[in-house]
């Protein structure tokens, strides 16, 4: 009797489809999203300390620029610069004597200075070759007129610029001033300007200010390099969220992230700042980023430098490989399907053979066969035959 093709047994079907793949599935599911959180975690960490890494080295750049200016105020050239001037008479009329001086130039161009103003302003010109980062350097009395200078100068009167009146303070001792970062459109150069006061001979009695204009491309630098990549982006930042430099222009000329950035920055109390954070948001094009921010402890000695670093790279990037775990998945989740469906085609084959194999077993004609006899037994029975035989005929 021919067997009949099985359809699909839908029950069994169900019972694997049911409870077999959702598990998997939801297996799947959890040890990606699991995967994908701990990357997050370890990558935004990572973000982070690279950021904090390179705003300790942005901080000790500056701080030598500063103990710089400061040496370089307090040469006996400079210092004795600062005192010649000191005992000038200050006149607001438009020509003064140290005026005159300064302006009166010689055949090569160079301010026919007397002495000592003369040798301070060779000694800036010297430290200006040596270290061709300084674009300026520069030497008043403490009346704010010009002493000496690495570059010729335009304005002899500089006491209204708001670098020297930081520096000169209440005009006891003064104070370091350091300004920010900025376009310099003449030189196309950004520059920071350090401000030191010039101390007396003998004592840190306010003499003078000494003022050096340096080139910031070795601070700039120092973020450009901070790169993952070709997708990430690294900025310099202020606490308002305006951007001071980036790797890559930003659209809008503001942090994409500086809104969370002050919210998690208020949530933390007083006196507890985070030297780093490490945060998700969304950027302008629309992609996820994660950025690691780390704070410049500038701002505890220069309240208007307080800058953040932030360094951002996209979650695709970051998630690539766990992406790729996670289609990978997929693929076993389908290979595991066609096996499951392929089972459960077999397993419903083999219960829709079982019943006909029953009825043919039930329409099975079985006959009996007669007794079978050893032939031990046939001369068993012959003797014993023989022997009733004589019995009988002893009896007769």
């Amino acid at each position: 009797m021919a067997l009949r093709l099985p359809h699909l047994n839908a029950r069994v079907f169900a019972v694997f489809l049911i409870v077999g793949l959702p598990i998997f599935a939801i297996g799947a599911f959890l040890a990606i999203g699991a995967g994908q959180a701990q990357l997050r975690q370890s990558f935004g960490e990572q973000l982070g300390q690279m950021a904090e890494h390179t705003t300790a080295a942005l901080d000790a750049y500056i701080y030598r620029r500063i103990i710089d200016a400061t040496v370089i105020a307090r040469v006996p050239d400079v210092r004795a610069a600062a005192a010649t001037g000191n005992a000038v008479a200050f006149e607001r009329a438009p020509t003064t004597p140290l005026r005159a001086d300064w302006m009166r130039r010689d055949a090569g161009g160079r301010p026919a200075l007397r002495q000592p103003w003369e040798a301070a302003t060779t000694y800036f010109v010297d430290v200006a070759r040596a270290d061709p980062l300084f674009r300026d350097i520069v030497a008043t009395d403490s009346f704010g007129r010009v002493v000496a200078s690495a570059v010729p100068r335009a304005s002899y009167f500089v006491a209204g610029e708001s670098w020297w009146k930081e520096a000169f303070g209440d005009g006891t001792r003064g104070s370091v001033s350091v300004t920010d970062l900025r376009w310099d459109p003449r030189a196309g150069v950004y520059i920071m300007g350090i401000a030191a006061p010039i101390p007396v001979a003998g004592n840190d009695q306010l003499s003078g200010i000494l003022h050096i204009s340096i080139d910031a491309r070795e601070i700039l630098a120092l973020v450009a390099d901070l790169q993952l990549g070709g997708t990430g982006n690294t900025y310099l930042l202020r606490e308002d969220g305006s951007v001071i430099y980036s790797r890559w222009p930003s659209p809008k000329g503001a942090f994409f992230a500086a809104d969370l950035i002050r919210e998690r920055l208020s949530m933390i109390p007083p006196g507890n700042q985070p030297l780093r954070l490490a945060l998700a948001a969304r950027a302008p094009d629309g992609s996820r980023q994660m950025v690691g921010v780390a704070r410049s402890q500038l701002g505890l000695s220069y309240p208007h430098l307080s800058w953040l670093l932030a360094v951002s790279q996209p979650e695709s990037t970051i998630l690539g490989p766990v992406t790729a775990v996670g289609w990978n998945l997929l693929l076993v989740l389908a290979l595991t399907l066609a096996g499951v469906l392929a089972f459960a085609l077999w397993d419903s084959y083999r219960l829709a053979a079982k019943p006909e194999l029953m009825e043919m077993e039930a329409n099975l004609q079985l006959v009996r066969h007669p007794k079978v006899h050893w032939i031990a037994e046939e001369e068993e029975d012959e003797q014993e035959n023989q022997k009733e035989k004589s019995s009988v005929n002893a009896d007769a």
